[in-house]
């Protein structure tokens, strides 16, 4: 299975996340409390985890802090795809039924031990396939919200969103492709949680706090020597005070990653 194939380690992976790579899209003390709850494994032992196929949605749940929360996944690569994480995941499920064949069982945690598959035939990525899988995701569990409050009534609602595309670059010239390793790129880092584009698809659904996280996001030579790997966004008052967003010139924006 992929490492994200369980939503349990999606939130491990949130609770190491650095405080000085988590941005506030805006600000709202329940927006602070919400994310503490779910970052504090203090605070975290009080949520309930009901992401199995028998449980009742959402995911998570605390009756202590009347909130819940349904985590999601996306990428940027074409639906049905080739995409690493489908060849990755294709790729632990035919060794771990190669090791039961033969008597033995394969831990968890034995996985990232393994050799990769081949990426040598995944789709391409791309701007529109990043922001269409994101509306996409999101979009269906948004048509859902009613069946979480129905669930939880009276409990606030959160989507934890685990943004597993690379990271993109906005280049101050349109490049054709991306130049050999070790040649610069002039620009700025990308950043989808502010673009108003995917901002707007958040504002159009019944959910309180978004958690956007973006683990497999590395430029290398980054001056700042780290990318954000956290956003917050109080949703409710976002709709109220829209929030600070970047305009990009898409004709300019690329994918650094190359397989």
């Amino acid at each position: 299975m992929n490492y994200f194939d369980d939503e349990a380690r999606i939130i491990e992976y949130l609770q190491m996340a650095e405080l000085p790579k988590v941005h506030f899209l805006n600000f709202t003390l329940p927006l602070v409390r919400f994310f503490i709850s779910l970052h504090s494994s203090k605070h975290f032992c009080n949520w309930v985890n009901s992401s199995s196929k028998s449980a009742v949605p959402p995911d998570f749940y605390s009756d202590k802090y009347k909130v819940m929360l349904e985590v999601m996944r996306f990428d940027d690569y074409e639906v049905g795809s080739n995409s690493p994480n489908a060849l990755e995941s294709q790729f632990y499920k035919r060794i771990e039924r190669q090791f039961t064949e033969h008597g033995k069982r394969l831990e968890k945690d034995q996985y990232k031990f393994l050799l990769m598959p081949d990426y040598s035939k995944v789709s391409e990525n791309n701007l529109a396939l990043y922001y269409e899988n994101f509306r996409r995701v999101v979009e269906k569990h948004a048509r859902k919200t009613g069946e979480y409050r129905e669930a939880h009534p009276g409990y606030e609602l959160g989507f934890l969103l685990c943004d597993e595309s690379p990271a993109y670059i906005e280049a101050v010239e349109k490049q054709e492709k991306i130049p050999p390793e070790g040649v610069p790129i002039k620009g700025r880092y990308y950043e989808a949680p502010k673009d108003k584009r995917f901002i707007d698809v958040l504002l159009e659904t019944d959910v309180d706090f978004i958690i956007w996280m973006t683990p497999y996001k590395e430029m290398p030579g980054n001056p700042k020597h780290y990318l954000i790997e956290t956003y917050l966004l109080d949703v409710n008052k976002a709709k109220r005070k829209p929030v600070k967003h970047v305009n990009y010139d898409y004709e300019k924006v690329m994918c650094l990653e190359v397989y």
